[in-house]
């Protein structure tokens, strides 16, 4: 709890929570959920965007010279990550890959920088997008608003991302406290806030190194990956940590088998077979998993086309 400070110096917090029952443990005394499942859906809208705009970016026809240049490094499973590696095989073949994990990420993010990076990258999307953010029954996106969406503007999103890092609260020994560095852990927006401001920091190296002709450190990170807070690269390290205001550190010891959210990568220096150079962690498991479609239901991904069909019957 030492980044936690009191709450309340205008004292209308303060007595809000003075009736609070004493406890040993800290526990949240605010229900937050709802922005931040709010905040989630429409900071997902703004990685789709950004993501959009990288393959623009990087594509023969937009920018000839940059071809394969990498900005946007936000990778969502293993699966995606290993189809890519898949599919580029004989670029990957000789390299040698690296993973590496920022420590305690969520705690240690500082407020001052988050809100800064996360600004920039939302100012972003909105600018590439050109339209407005909606939320309707299909989720949320950049469209043209009908009449029953709930629409946002850039300063919409901008107010509730400070609301939700301004509001952490929990309750210990009796006082009510605010978080002040980091933000909460179990929070439905934390990844998404964390993503996107790495994506501020990464987007910005690699504007630096195009502006500085480092074609050589370019061509080092085009195929860096991120997952939150776990790094995959090739034959380099990724940017200085003081860009992000956090360490990391790594967290492959042995560059012949690399593990990375879910799945180990294997070189070809030992002549591994093409098809088992990427080789996800539950191969080795002693009974078969079930895979879910999506996080937010229990029907598996085999249910799949018996749910359509009975739907339509």
């Amino acid at each position: 709890m030492e980044r936690l400070l009191a709450a309340g110096s205008d004292g209308e917090r303060d007595d809000a929570f003075k009736a609070a029952a004493p406890t040993n443990a800290a526990r949240p005394v605010a229900a937050m959920t709802g922005a931040h499942k709010e905040l989630s859906s429409l900071l997902k809208a703004v990685q789709r965007t950004l993501h959009e705009k990288d393959l623009e970016f990087r594509s023969k026809e937009v920018n000839p010279g940059l071809s394969g240049v990498r900005r946007f490094w936000i990778v969502e499973s293993a699966e995606q990550v290993a189809a890519e590696i898949k599919q580029r095989y004989t670029f990957f073949k000789s390299k040698v890959p690296a993973t590496y994990d920022f420590k305690t990420m969520y705690s240690n993010l500082d407020q001052g920088l988050l809100r800064k990076g996360l600004g920039r990258a939302i100012r972003e999307a909105f600018e590439h997008a050109g339209k407005e953010l909606v939320i309707n029954k299909s989720g949320s996106s950049f469209a043209d608003a009908e009449d029953d969406d709930k629409v946002y503007s850039l300063s919409m999103v901008e107010e509730l991302v400070e609301f939700v890092v301004d509001n952490a609260y929990v309750e210990q020994g009796g006082r009510a406290l605010r978080q002040v560095r980091g933000i909460p852990m179990g929070g439905n927006a934390s990844p998404d806030i964390a993503n996107l401001y790495c994506y501020s920091v990464e987007a910005d190296y690699i504007d630096g190194l195009i502006e500085n002709k480092d074609w050589g450190r370019l061509k080092e990170l085009c195929s860096a990956a991120r997952y939150i807070d776990d790094f995959l690269v090739w034959d380099t390290t990724p940017p200085p940590e003081e860009l992000y205001g956090m360490s990391y550190a790594k967290t492959s010891d042995n560059d012949d088998d690399v593990p990375f959210i879910g799945m180990r990568i294997r070189t070809e220096r030992h002549e591994t077979p093409k098809n088992n150079w990427v080789r996800l962690k539950a191969a080795n498991w002693k009974f078969k998993p079930t895979r879910f479609t999506h996080g937010h239901t229990a029907a598996p991904s085999t249910q799949g086309p018996g749910i359509l069909k009975g739907m339509m019957q």
